[in-house]
């Protein structure tokens, strides 16, 4: 599995979201590709929050979020209704495959995602469990893809709770734009 840098063409693929809405990479703007991990990760949902306040901060960067979630399109129903993105079920991986995004089995074993996961407990109420225990061993990434394929910047988690903030997202996409 390799993963991609900066500088390099991401796969050509189309991706039909919950809505059903074809997205085609390369996309016609600045998109963020958030692969995040199941649908009940309490380090994701908590991470998204922060994406989903303030979505109108993104848009307005001009960046188009899409999120892979390596759960079914069933599991993901209460997503479709609480985050203002487009979200992609993938829980075959055939996306994380193609994307080189892995697994670790240390994925929880850092204070800072156990932190995470322990707020995002609390956060969010009724979460449902990973449909597979391997989804708790998977792993995050942020790709930046610009309009015509080539992977802007690129971070791929080492622990489940790495992962940019609103603010990186923002200073790359300006970094992109220049």
């Amino acid at each position: 599995m390799t993963q991609l840098q900066p500088g390099d063409r991401a796969p050509s693929r189309v991706l039909v979201d919950t809505g059903h809405t074809p997205w085609r990479i390369p996309h016609t703007g600045l998109l963020h590709l958030q692969f995040r991990r199941f649908a009940g990760c309490p380090v994701c949902n908590l991470h998204l929050a922060s994406f989903a306040q303030r979505a109108a901060d993104i848009e307005a960067a001009g960046v188009q979020e899409l999120i892979v979630f390596s759960s079914t399109p069933g599991a993901l129903g209460a997503h479709r209704d609480s985050l203002p993105f487009p979200i992609v079920a993938d829980p075959e991986r055939v996306l994380r495959q193609a994307f080189g995004v892995g697994s670790s089995a240390g994925a929880m074993m850092s204070p800072g995602a156990m932190w995470q996961a322990t707020r995002g407990m609390l956060h969010v109420k009724g979460m449902p469990m990973p449909e597979q225990v391997s989804a708790t061993m998977l792993l995050p990434a942020d790709l930046l893809i610009a309009p015509g394929g080539t992977v802007v910047d690129a971070l791929y988690g080492r622990t489940a709770g790495q992962a940019w903030t609103v603010d990186e997202l923002l200073e790359r996409a300006a970094a992109a734009g220049s």
